[in-house]
C-alpha cells in the first residue's frame, strides 16, 4: 500500500473533521440543509420574523433524578445495536462516544440510559405487547417487523408524543417522511440509530486495478460521480473493459479468478436497481401506492443483469460450496475484483484489516444523467428503526428521554461513526469521505419493499436472478393483485 500517501490523506481528513460540521441527509429540497429556519410573523405588525436553529433543543430543562430509560435492542454480531449504551470507555471510538453521550445525558437531564440487548428482540417485543407490560420506553429492531407491529397498534404516533421534536435536525426528515402513513409516524430514523448507517448499501472499487487499464490510467470514478456521469451506461462500459480474467487456467468464472464485481448475495441486482430509481412502492402524501413496472424499468433491470447475473463477471457467495458469506469481501480484499457491493459494517469483518491497495467508495450508478440524485438502500432485513411501545405508562418521560438522546447523538456517537470511523479509519482519502456524504444523502425507505408486499420485492431481490431470460414484467404481474391487497391493508390499518 502507498503508506505515505495514505498517512497524508488521513491527516488531511482529520483536519477537515475539526473544521467541518457533519452534514448527512442534505439535498436541494432538504429543509435541514441550512442550520436555521426563518418563520414569518403573520400575526403582528411589520415584517418581524423568528429564526430557529434546527439543532437548537426545545426541551424544557428538567432533572429526572437518575430515572432509568430502558431500551430494547438486538444482539447480532455486526448488526448489534451498540448505539444504545456502553459499559465503560474501552478505546473503541464509537463505544467511547456512546458512553460519553450517555454520561452527558445523565449529567444534563438526570436520565440513566440502560439497554437490554437480546438475540431476537421481535419475539421479546411480541411478548411485551401481548402482555401489556411496561418494560421498555423505546425499542429498536428490524424495520419489517416494526411495521407489522405498527399495523397492530403496538406503537405510539411520534407526532403526538410529548417532548418529541421531529423538526429538530437530529431526526431524519427524509426517512420519516417515507415512513409516515395517514399522517402517523410509528417508527422513525434519527441520528441516534447508527445501525441505520452501518446497514446502508454501498460500492467500493480497486483503484489500482482500475488504473491498469490504459484508458483509465489517470481516471477516478469518483469524478464521474461528482459530474453526474456515474450512470448504468458508464458502469456497463467499465464492466466490459476486460477486468474479468481467468487466473487459474480452469476457465473464466472460477473461485480463484478475477472478477468485475463481488457481492454479498443475489440481492446485488436489487441494489443496482434501487440505485437507478426502481421502487416497489411510493409514499404519495401519506398513502402507500404500488409502483408499476413499465418498459423503462424492464429494460433497466435487463441491462443491470448483464453484469450482476453473468457468471464470469459477478461473484456472489451462493455460487460456490461450501457456502462462505465472506467470499465476496475476501475476494475483493485479495485484489481480485474491480468492484464490491456490500455494507459499511463489512469493515468490522475482515475487510478493513486486509485491504492492501488503493481503493475508493462509491454510490450505485444512476439510471442516466437526468436522474436527480444517487440513491441507495437501507438494509431492511438487518437494520433498525426506533419506536415507543403503546404499553409505556410515563409517555412524557419516554418522549423526553428519546429526544434528549437523539439530540445528543449528532455530535457524539453519530459523528464518531461517520466522521471518524467511516471517513478517517475506513476511507482511503478525502474522495472516499466525499462519496460517503453523497451515499447518505438519499437513502431509500420503501415500505413496500420492507414488507415485501405480495412478494413483489422478492421478484427484484432474488426471483429474477433465477429466471434471467424472463422479463421482470412477466414475474412482477403475478404479484400485482396480492401486492395491492397487502398495500390496502397497510393504508387501512396504520
Amino acid at each position: 500500500m502507498k503508506k505515505t500517501a495514505r498517512i497524508l490523506a488521513l491527516v488531511l481528513a482529520l483536519m477537515m473533521i475539526v473544521t467541518c460540521f457533519i452534514a448527512c441527509g442534505g439535498k436541494e429540497d432538504d429543509p435541514n440543509v441550512v442550520s436555521t429556519t426563518t418563520v414569518a410573523n403573520n400575526g403582528g405588525e411589520g415584517d418581524a420574523s423568528t429564526t430557529r436553529d434546527i439543532y437548537e433543543s426545545h426541551l424544557t430543562p428538567t432533572d429526572w433524578g437518575g430515572k432509568v430509560w430502558n431500551v430494547l435492542g438486538r444482539d447480532a454480531n455486526q448488526m448489534t445495536n451498540y448505539e444504545i449504551d456502553a459499559d465503560s470507555l474501552n478505546g473503541n471510538v464509537v463505544n467511547d462516544a456512546v458512553f460519553t453521550r450517555n454520561e452527558q445525558v445523565k449529567t444534563q437531564y438526570g436520565i440513566d440510559v440502560v439497554g437490554t440487548i437480546v438475540s431476537n428482540p421481535t419475539s421479546t417485543a411480541d411478548l411485551l405487547y401481548s402482555g401489556g407490560e411496561d418494560l421498555y420506553h423505546a425499542v429498536l429492531y428490524i424495520p419489517r417487523d416494526m411495521i407489522k407491529h405498527a399495523q397492530r397498534g403496538f406503537f405510539l404516533d411520534l407526532n403526538t408524543v410529548e417532548n418529541i421534536d421531529l423538526a429538530h435536525g437530529a431526526w431524519d426528515w427524509q426517512a420519516n417522511e417515507e415512513l409516515s402513513i395517514n399522517g402517523k409516524l410509528y417508527i422513525a430514523n434519527s441520528d441516534f440509530l447508527i445501525q441505520a448507517k452501518a446497514r446502508t448499501y454501498f460500492m467500493m472499487y480497486n483503484r489500482e486495478l482500475f488504473h491498469t487499464h490504459e484508458e483509465y490510467v489517470d481516471v477516478f470514478i469518483e469524478d464521474f460521480v461528482e459530474s453526474g456521469d456515474w450512470t448504468l451506461e458508464k458502469f456497463y462500459e467499465i464492466a466490459n473493459s476486460g477486468f474479468a480474467s481467468d487466473l487459474d487456467g480452469g476457465g473464466a468464472g472460477g473461485r480463484n479468478d478475477q472478477w468485475v464485481l463481488c457481492a454479498d448475495g443475489k440481492g446485488v441486482t436489487r441494489n443496482f436497481s434501487f440505485g437507478a430509481g426502481y421502487r416497489v412502492c411510493k409514499n404519495n402524501n401519506g398513502v402507500i401506492e404500488l409502483v408499476p413496472v413499465d418498459d423503462k424499468i424492464v429494460n433497466m433491470v435487463s441491462e443491470i443483469m448483464k453484469v450482476t447475473c453473468e457468471a464470469t463477471m459477478t461473484l456472489e457467495p451462493g455460487m460456490f460450496q461450501p457456502l462462505d458469506y465472506a467470499l465476496g469481501i475476501d475476494t475483493f480484499a485479495d485484489g481480485r475484483s474491480l468492484f464490491l457491493s456490500d455494507l459499511p459494517s463489512s469493515f468490522d469483518l475482515s475487510l478493513g484489516s486486509s485491504i492492501d491497495f488503493e481503493y475508493g467508495i462509491l454510490p450505485y450508478p444512476k439510471y442516466n444523467k437526468e436522474q436527480p440524485a444517487y440513491y441507495t438502500q437501507f438494509n431492511y432485513e438487518n437494520g433498525s428503526c426506533v419506536g415507543i411501545p403503546y404499553t409505556v405508562s410515563d409517555v412524557p418521560f419516554a418522549g423526553y428521554a428519546l429526544e434528549a438522546v437523539t439530540e445528543a447523538s449528532t455530535k457524539t456517537s453519530l459523528e464518531a461513526f461517520i466522521e471518524t470511523k467511516c471517513k478517517l479509519h475506513h476511507s482511503y482519502d478525502q474522495k472516499c469521505a466525499d462519496m460517503l456524504d453523497i451515499l447518505y444523502d438519499n437513502v431509500v425507505y420503501d415500505v413496500g419493499a420492507m414488507l415485501n408486499v405480495g412478494g413483489a420485492y422478492s421478484v427484484i431481490y432474488d426471483v429474477i436472478t433465477y429466471y434471467p431470460g424472463n422479463p421482470l414484467s412477466r414475474l412482477y404481474e403475478k404479484k400485482v393483485d396480492a401486492a395491492n391487497t397487502a398495500i390496502e391493508e397497510v393504508n387501512n390499518n396504520w
